[in-house]
């Protein structure tokens, strides 16, 4: 590649060359561009913020079952942007196979921690997701609903002092062309339910 942007034709050939592979249906994931005039000035800057830890995220008790429905907050590569359908809003996860979400409760003891998932890029994938609860590998409960879509619970080890951070394992995402845009994606979240175990 390297040589043949040196060469004469430089970049025009090396484009037409990536753009004759696409067409002829090579893999690529869709990049997007932010439109700036959807956010009020500064609301950029204060997610990221947030995002990159600089600024902290107020942590509240829990008072009795809370529940989060999937946001449009920065993600880097854990979660693809923000989707809508039946079901309500979602994201897939993607294209890191180990995305991470972040819930900012605190409870002086275990918590029930069920999440609602619309359903996996494959079937396969069902099996396969595993989760940390604060740092640590936890048993999940994982049901299919009549409705094709996911039910999966966790209690988590101990005390939820400072958040609850929700580390996801997935051995692989898979390649969905068939969807808009194509994309390496594991399973789209849809809500997550918290609720104090006592």
């Amino acid at each position: 590649m390297l040589e043949a942007l040196q060469s004469p034709a430089g970049e025009s050939g090396v484009l037409t060359r990536v753009m004759r592979d696409i067409l002829n249906g090579a893999t690529t994931t869709e990049i997007r561009h932010i439109d700036f005039d959807l956010f009020p000035p500064g609301e950029l800057f204060r997610r990221n913020l947030c995002a990159k830890g600089l600024r902290h995220v107020p942590i509240e008790k829990l008072e009795g079952r809370q529940i989060f429905t999937m946001d449009d907050s920065p993600a880097g590569l854990d979660w693809f942007p923000l989707e809508v359908n039946s079901h309500g809003p979602f994201r897939w996860s993607g294209p890191n196979p180990n995305p991470r979400y972040f819930l900012p409760v605190s409870w002086p003891a275990a918590v029930r921690v069920e999440l609602h998932v619309i359903g996996f890029a494959h079937d396969s994938l069902a099996g396969e997701l595993t989760v940390e609860l604060n740092d640590v590998f936890t048993p999940m409960e994982v049901k299919r609903k009549p409705d094709g879509t996911f039910h999966l619970s966790a209690i988590s080890p101990g005390p939820v002092i400072n958040g609850l951070k929700l580390q996801f394992h997935l051995p692989h995402n898979t390649w969905r062309k068939d969807y808009a845009p194509a994309r390496f994606a594991g399973f789209a979240l849809s809500r997550i339910e918290v609720e104090p175990m006592a």
